[in-house]
């Protein structure tokens, strides 16, 4: 079986710079990331220059297009600036993809390896309206790799300048954790008895485009009926750089009246099957900034490490859950419970 691995390869556009990328994703976990990795091959124009490499995070807080008069709502915040070249020369560990296009391309070839804290904050994207123009809100990375003369001046020509977009990926904990579950009663002020409800999940954390299964138990103790069952998967956004930059989308919506009215004195035990994966669609969810060929998905749920204030908290955090509501009508209300779970786009184990 032959496996085919694939180089992303981006050129400077005058020539002289050339950077192969085995991944554009890096995988981490709550206290590890994934180092990337590369190489630059540099043509004879640079030889006496220095090679800067770059990973720039970029936070984006506001539209693009109401950009005016000098105003930017985007922030930079350099994770990596380092010298590739002539130090690139010393002595270092390659990888084996790393070493095979040393080899192909010869002694102009330069291996690299960056390494980002744990606490960096994941790629996410705000989807924007239909009508909005320009990058959407959101975290974006980016690999940048240019020549340069001095040490100190570390901003780039655009004609020599390497940038590729990457996106730095969190990846589901290992192990099993507890299962969401919750038990809420509603009593009524001028009728006697109460109205329960018991959910859970039947695991904690999800994989994208996986079906998790709401399972409900209701123990009407009250002389009012239930007569719909709406459940509701949310998504829950926490932009940290506003005091009020919270809000939350719900990605899917089903609205039961099976097994209802349930009457006084009897109860209800229904397991309801849903797949949150396909609401990817309506302004304001956050995704997954996709790189190019990929289709869109959910943002996966932030991991925070508990030792972190909340002031060292950067970027985008998400959180989902699941809102059960009983409802007995204009006059009696609604009985709503909710149930906290992790979504990820994948659960694989780091590499190196």
């Amino acid at each position: 079986m032959t496996i085919i691995k694939q180089i992303h390869k981006k050129s400077s556009l005058d020539g002289q710079l050339t950077l192969f990328l085995p991944k554009r994703e890096i995988l981490g976990t709550i206290n590890k990331v994934e180092p990337i990795e590369g190489v630059v091959v540099y043509g004879h124009n640079v030889e006496k220059r220095k090679i800067i490499g770059q990973i720039v995070v970029t936070f984006r807080y506001g539209r693009e297009e109401d950009e005016v008069m000098g105003l930017h709502f985007s922030k930079d915040l350099f994770l990596v600036s380092e010298e590739i070249y002539p130090l690139g020369k010393t002595n270092r560990s390659v990888s084996k993809i790393q070493q095979k296009i040393m080899d192909k391309y010869g002694p102009n070839a330069l291996p690299f390896r960056f390494s980002i804290g744990a606490n960096t904050p994941k790629t996410v994207t705000i989807q924007p309206g239909v009508t909005e123009k320009g990058q959407p809100c959101g975290v974006y990375y980016a690999l940048r790799v240019f020549p340069s003369n001095d040490e100190t001046k570390l901003k780039a020509n655009k004609q020599e300048m390497i940038e590729m977009s990457i996106r730095k990926t969190e990846i589901g904990p290992q192990g099993k954790g507890r299962m969401p579950s919750c038990i809420i009663r509603k009593d009524f002020l001028l009728s006697p008895g109460e109205l329960e409800l018991e959910a859970t999940l039947d695991k904690p954390l999800y994989i994208y485009g996986e079906q998790m299964k709401v399972n409900l138990s209701i123990r009407n103790y009250s002389n009012k009926s239930v007569k719909r069952i709406v459940i509701l998967v949310l998504q829950n956004i926490d932009v940290s750089m506003f005091t009020s930059g919270n809000y939350s989308v719900s990605i899917l919506n089903l609205d039961s009246q099976e097994g209802c009215p349930v009457n006084p004195g009897s109860c209800l035990n229904k397991t309801f099957t849903i797949c949150p994966s396909g609401g990817t669609e309506g302004r304001g969810i956050a995704l997954e900034s996709p790189l190019p060929g990929e289709e869109k998905k959910l943002a996966s749920s932030s991991l925070l490490c508990p030792e972190l204030g909340k002031e060292e908290i950067f970027g985008i955090q998400i959180s989902y859950c699941v809102r059960i509501k009983l409802q007995m009508g204009a006059i009696a209300g609604e009985l709503v419970g909710e149930l906290p779970f992790l979504l990820m786009s994948r659960s694989n184990k780091l590499k190196g």
